[in-house]
């Protein structure tokens, strides 16, 4: 049995399918279920979907954002620059 609280080194691939702990420290992790009340990721987080029911996050980039309903409480900027060609008819 794994415990919280005591340090473990593996080579290989762990299956602990039942951890309960305080700190789960790792390089490089793939986890098919987590759960936490504080979930703290130091440098990337890669996800093929991510579901909350609560985020607040300071900065998005996107190529694409799809949205239901909209609200924006301080400002909103939108730009678009269109350039036209016009083409000269006599004179």
């Amino acid at each position: 049995m794994i415990e919280g609280g005591k340090e473990y080194f593996f080579d290989g691939d762990v299956n602990a399918p039942v951890f309960i702990g305080d700190t789960i420290t790792a390089n490089d992790a793939i986890l098919k279920e987590v759960t936490a009340n504080n979930l703290t990721v130091v440098n990337n987080l890669t996800a093929n979907k991510l579901s909350a029911t609560l985020a607040e996050i300071t900065k998005i980039l996107s190529g694409t954002i799809e949205v239901d309903n909209l609200t924006v409480k301080k400002a909103a900027h939108f730009f678009k620059l269109i350039i036209d060609e016009i083409k000269s008819v006599g004179g």
